[in-house]
This record gives structure tokens, C-alpha cells and sequence, in this order.
């Protein structure tokens, strides 16, 4: 039995292994039978080795761009978009092919 697969298996028993200075802690050695406790001894500088090896640093999730109005298709669906191009024309703040271009955006016609 490898020094990971020990460990998983004292896990699985309900035992939990760390090191304390240069001696292997285990809790609680009562779950442990005398040819676990055989292979704990077999395998002692492995797990010594494992538990105390520096743990390499977890990357954080990417962070997804922020969303632009109508233009995320995660968040609006087209008939939404819609709405909004026409909101926009209404105000005066696209004209009437720049609403056309938003529905077609969100049509899936034209890329940006």
C-alpha cells in the first residue's frame, strides 16, 4: 500500500493523521487494527513526508468579464434585448439602425 492510499484509507477508518514535530499523530489509534498499525509503521517516512510537504497554492476561479447591457447573452434573452433596443430608440439614444444592429446582435446574426 502507497503513503496516499494509506492515508485515504485511515480517513475512510475515521482516523486523522498529522505530524507533530518529527512524530506521526493519529486520532483516534483506537480505530486502528494491528495490521493497519503494521502498515502505518511500513509507510511512517512517506506519510511523514506527505503531511508535511508545503501544499502548493489553490488558483482562484477566473473571474468571467463583466457584462455590457444587451449585449451579455447569459443574461438577457432576445426578446429582452429587444425590449431594451427599443427603450433606447424611444429615448433617442440609439437611431433606428442601431436598434436594428442590437436585435440582430441578439439574434445571434452578427458578431461583435
Amino acid at each position: 500500500m502507497t503513503a496516499p492510499v494509506l492515508l485515504k484509507e485511515l480517513a475512510a477508518r475515521g482516523v486523522v493523521a498529522h505530524a507533530d514535530g518529527d512524530e506521526l499523530v493519529l486520532r483516534p489509534a483506537r480505530s486502528l487494527d494491528a495490521e493497519m498499525l503494521a502498515e502505518v509503521r511500513a509507510h511512517k517516512a512517506d506519510l511523514m513526508a506527505l503531511l508535511t510537504a508545503p501544499q502548493a497554492p489553490v488558483a482562484p476561479e477566473p473571474v468571467p468579464p463583466p457584462s455590457h447591457g444587451i449585449l451579455c447573452r447569459d443574461v438577457y434573452t432576445p426578446s429582452l434585448a429587444y425590449d431594451e433596443a427599443d427603450r433606447l430608440y424611444a429615448r433617442g439614444e440609439v437611431t433606428a439602425e442601431g436598434r436594428d444592429a442590437l436585435r440582430d446582435y441578439a439574434d445571434g446574426k452578427v458578431r461583435p
